[in-house]
């Protein structure tokens, strides 16, 4: 099996999002003595992946490279209501040369992955329009809706949103998250489509137990019409 995509120049792209159709055609790649976790802990796993420090090294079989670096930001408070931040910066370089950075604070209502509020360094922000608890046993093979979102230009705060504020919308956003076989390798993956700059992505990382616990193996996969990158560590 082929495990690299499309080699281009680099493009922007945020930390997170989706390639569901491309993901897909990864699953049932496993050996035949392996066997992965039949089931996980969805909410675990990404609940220790957006809200505890980690930061992971990808490549792409080539020049280039990325760091997805994650880490806590400070407490939030929009209406009366307080959010917990997470800032989420993804860096990419091109034979040892920064060609961009991109950095990303997510609001989440507090004590919870349900998603409000994301503001983009290079992308205005995102608004949600809904948000979904994800599972604590999701079987081999599954996607579960995680949030969908408003995307604007020129924004950095949900008043910004609001009729009579400097934000324009340009499109949506629409976030899963699954749990699947990635090269044989079980992962849960956040996966993000975004209707205005027609690209998907997929943020996954490694799965070693029931109970969500994570792994060191990451991939980061992104879709912009028929081009597509990806960066592993593995």
């Amino acid at each position: 099996m082929t495990r690299r995509g499309t080699k281009v120049q680099f493009r922007t792209f945020s930390a997170w999002g989706c390639l569901v159709a491309f993901v897909s055609t990864l699953v049932g790649c496993a050996s035949d003595t392996y066997e992965p976790p039949a089931t996980t802990n969805v909410n675990a796993a990404l609940s220790a992946l957006l809200r505890q420090p980690r930061s992971y090294t990808l490549y792409d079989g080539g020049y280039q490279s990325a760091i997805l670096s994650i880490s806590q930001g400070a407490s939030a408070s929009y209406k009366g209501v307080n959010y917990d931040t997470t800032i989420l910066t993804t860096t990419i370089r091109s034979g040892g040369i920064l060609e961009g950075t991109d950095v990303q604070t997510v609001w989440f209502q507090t004590g919870t992955l349900l998603e409000f509020f994301i503001q983009n360094s290079v992308n205005g922000c995102n608004l949600a329009t809904s948000a979904s608890a994800l599972p604590t046993s999701a079987s081999l093979g599954s996607t579960f809706p995680f949030a969908s979102l408003i995307s604007y230009s020129t924004c950095n705060a949900p008043a910004h949103t609001e009729t009579g504020g400097t934000a324009k919308q340009q499109g949506t956003v629409t976030q899963t998250a699954s749990y699947s076989l990635i090269y044989g390798i079980p992962m849960v993956c956040i996966n993000t489509v975004n209707s205005f700059f027609r690209s998907t992505e997929a943020n996954c990382v490694e799965i070693t137990d029931t109970n969500g616990t994570l792994g060191p193996r990451a991939l980061v996969s992104l879709a912009t019409g028929n081009i597509v990158r990806e960066f592993t560590n593995f």
